[in-house]
């Protein structure tokens, strides 16, 4: 981790009970101008001025049975509709439902439809999300790229499989062009999500280390106390 300015978001443990959960480390590269404009226990907020590209990313990390409906609706109320979106994480099932990009009809170089998912279970979190997408002008990426045509899966464990781990992002940050893929490797039951445009800038979303020298921004997810 010495490539990397870190950010850490504290583990937390209820009532000293039950394992440590929520918790994170974002890690920048020293050349990433940023500044952090919304924490809590479970998302940050950053606000990214890099290559002439101003736009804010956030990362949520969501304990199983939690609400990131309403952590979304937090970060999109924190922001300009005409300001770049990015939210990565979620934790919740969305099967092949549509969002706002699809509604309002908006085609981007970028962007496919219909959404396809590996994943057809939506879940009571996952359709709680999408409601607050739609009232939120916001669009899931998975499924929706050259490189994510059928939605991969972003989970895998013994006892099944899922597409859990979201990219989200405003019609602002759509405009940028950015591509998405879901990255196969096997160190981890969560699978990478990865995001580039024409500019070759990078984000990824992991639980090992063994990239840590090619990429901008990294999150490793925790628990860390």
């Amino acid at each position: 981790m010495k490539l990397y300015n870190l950010i850490k978001i504290p583990a937390i443990k209820e009532k000293n009970k039950g394992k440590m959960k929520e918790g994170q480390l974002i890690g920048l590269k020293p050349e990433i101008n940023c500044e952090v404009t919304l924490q809590s226990e479970n998302h940050i907020l950053l606000y990214i001025g890099q290559n002439r590209s101003i736009y804010s990313l956030a990362f949520v990390y969501s304990a199983p049975n939690s609400t990131p409906h309403k952590t979304l609706q937090s970060i999109a109320q924190s922001t300009k509709p005409e300001e770049p979106l990015l939210i990565l994480g979620a934790n919740a099932r969305v099967g092949e439902e549509y969002t706002s990009a699809e509604d309002l009809h908006i085609s981007f170089e970028s962007i496919l439809q219909p959404r396809k998912s590996k994943d057809n279970n939506l879940n009571k979190a996952g359709k709680k999300l999408i409601k607050t997408c739609i009232e939120e002008g916001l669009t899931i990426l998975n499924g929706k790229t050259k490189d994510d045509l059928h939605g991969q899966y972003t989970y895998v464990s013994r006892i099944g499989a899922g597409t859990i781990d979201l990219g989200i992002c405003n019609i602002s940050f759509l405009n940028l062009n950015f591509n998405f893929a879901v990255l196969d490797w096997s160190e981890s039951d969560h699978f990478s999500i990865f995001l580039n445009n024409e500019k070759k800038t990078i984000y990824t979303e992991t639980e090992t280390y063994k990239i840590l020298g090619e990429y901008k921004i990294l999150q490793v997810l925790g628990p860390y106390c």
